[in-house]
């Protein structure tokens, strides 16, 4: 074996002896590897240096990318086993809703139907092929039951109640309390307040949601093909369902075809594992885009109310901010402000239950929040007509990353020169995930109502890149999907039910909205890797609300800015 303490590593995937040249591969290592008691200390000095890298800092080929592109990289929607089954599942459109099936037997007597699975919030159904399953289920006729809290709840009358909220005196849960807020805007020189607000959106994950089971005829045993965010949760998930150990659950992984938070829970799976064990056969089961539109997990609707006050120079001497909405964290993230010297700050955050369904999506509570925070500081900047760069340099100014990552975006978007007539540029400050990043766009609006952005320039620093050209697609696509939401996505709910049911109602952005340019520029740092894959997310809203105010001079303070909503701003404020 190798001996001796001087051993370096000089090729790829090897460890080798320095004095006999000797060399062992890192997986035979691990068979062999024994781990101490005590993990010894590892000095900084100890690190490899910055300098001796060979792979992180480079641009490497993806080893995804060719399958991909050739269609033979395999997703769970392509998995085939033997004897195959195939399961849906109607789930109704009221969150919540218990389901009681009244013609069982003529759907039984359906050709192809193996079986009819009962849950607790849907109905299942197992056939020999997707086509038949399909059609079985469009036949079930269920009674709902209508005694849930989401019956009660309408989205666009719930903004109202939660506007009410935020409105009364007593706080909610104090998130953060910072020196003396109360004080600082009784006493401010002057004072500010707005109001924002989000709608529901939706996930437009590109695959459907599916997964293949398949369940021992003693139920003992299961193996999964599964694209998932959480992979560790899947098996004891499973077993804990089944009553089995998690060692008798084998989790194939699979691409997935978009996750975006929604594939971080495992509800269709485990839906995939009940259909299969019913049957004691394998089954692929398929959400339709329809159940994933109205049974989704969706971006809260929430709401967010900004207070601050400026002193005689006008600078910003306390700012409280106000969240009300559902989901504690899927709408409380991204609302701290510590890159931004604000002596007096309070976040205070007032719950509601609508029993919709809800979940993470990309950037969780950052999108909403930092809209809020970066449209609020531009409308004080404006009001005391001070340059929108200019204010958030000063709040910066004992952050010096995140006021170089600013300065940098301002270069490259040469904040300050002349633009042609009828464009307008904005700016916003964003952190997730450790990841500063500013965005700055240029934009144009046409006489429809459409916000048309023509470019986007953005600056992160997510201290040492590992990979140049991921962290420029995760930007790059953070934007674009930002957009999309920015523009186009809202969910809208009457009475517990989603009023949307596909893309023609529920609209993405499309190639031809997105920008002519999106220009990326990376920090350096010898600082930890940040993440990045929801960084740039969070800074579109606000850029684009900003730019829109510079150019128009009026405010839009409800996401989705869709052209109906912005001719409505333009004539409610011009004649009012």
């Amino acid at each position: 074996g190798l001996v001796g303490s001087e051993m370096c590593i000089r090729d790829s995937s090897f460890v080798i002896h320095a004095a006999s040249q000797q060399k062992i591969t890192y997986g035979e290592i691990v068979e062999i590897l024994q781990i101490p008691e005590t993990i010894p200390e590892i000095e900084a000095t100890d690190m490899k240096s910055p300098a001796d890298f060979r792979l992180i800092g480079r641009v490497m080929p993806r080893f995804d990318i060719p399958s991909k592109v050739d269609g033979s990289a395999e997703f769970s929607i392509d998995v085939q086993l033997p004897d195959m089954h195939y399961g849906v599942l109607e789930r109704g459109n009221l969150h919540g809703s218990q389901p009681t099936l009244l013609n069982s037997e003529a759907i039984q007597a359906m050709e192809g139907i193996v079986a009819i699975v009962p849950f607790a919030y849907g109905i299942g159904v197992v056939a020999t092929t997707l086509e038949k399953a399909l059609a079985a289920k469009a036949q079930l006729e269920i009674e709902w039951s209508e005694d849930v809290i989401a019956a009660r709840h309408s989205s666009q009358t719930a903004l109202d109640s939660y506007e009410q909220l935020a409105n009364k005196a007593k706080a909610g849960k104090i998130l953060r309390s910072k020196g003396d807020v109360k004080t600082a805007l009784q006493t401010g020189a002057k004072k500010y307040q707005s109001t924002y607000k989000n709608d529901y959106i939706y996930h437009a994950q590109m695959e459907p949601l599916n997964s293949v089971a398949s369940v021992s005829a003693d139920g003992q045993r299961v193996e999964i093909w599964a694209g998932t965010q959480n992979p560790g949760s899947v098996a004891p998930t499973i077993a804990d369902a089944l009553g089995i150990e998690a060692n008798q659950v084998k989790v194939n992984l699979n691409y997935l075809g978009g996750g975006l938070g929604r594939r971080s829970t495992g509800d269709f799976i485990l839906e995939s594992v009940m259909l299969s064990q019913a049957v004691a056969k394998p089954v692929k089961m398929i959400w339709t885009r329809e159940d994933d539109i109205r049974y989704g997990m969706y971006r809260p609707l929430s709401l967010q109310q900004l207070e601050a006050s400026t002193d005689e120079a006008g600078n910003i001497t306390a700012l409280r901010h106000r969240i009300v909405g559902d989901g504690s964290n899927l709408i409380a993230s991204g609302a701290r402000n510590e890159f931004y010297s604000i002596p007096n700050q309070e976040i205070d955050l007032r719950l509601v239950e609508n029993g919709i369904r809800i979940k993470h999506w990309r950037s969780v509570g950052h999108g909403p929040n930092k809209f809020a925070i970066e449209s609020f500081i531009d409308e004080i900047a404006t009001d005391q007509g001070k340059d929108p760069l200019a204010i958030r340099k000063a709040l910066m100014k004992d952050n010096p990353k995140a006021l170089a990552t600013l300065e940098k975006a301002a270069d490259m978007a040469k904040w300050g020169s002349p633009l042609a007539q009828g464009r307008a540029k904005g700016i916003a400050f964003g952190e997730r995930s450790g990841a500063l990043c500013v965005g700055i766009c240029e934009i144009s609006l046409e006489e429809s109502g459409k916000i048309r952005v023509h470019h986007f320039w953005s600056a992160v620093d997510a201290g040492t890149i590992v990979q140049p050209d991921n962290v420029v697609a995760q930007m790059e696509g953070g934007i674009v999907m930002g957009m999309s939401s920015v523009f186009a996505e809202q969910l809208t709910i009457e009475k517990g039910r989603v009023q949307q049911s596909n893309f023609h109602d529920y609209p993405i952005l499309r190639m031809e909205d997105a920008p002519e340019s999106i220009e990326i520029a990376m920090m350096p740092s010898t600082e930890s890797p940040k993440g990045i894959g929801e960084a740039s997310t969070p800074i579109v809203a606000g850029a684009i609300a900003n730019a829109f105010a510079a150019l128009t001079g009026k405010r839009l303070r409800h996401l989705p800015f869709s052209p109906s909503r912005v001719k409505e701003v333009l004539n409610e404020e011009t004649t009012g």
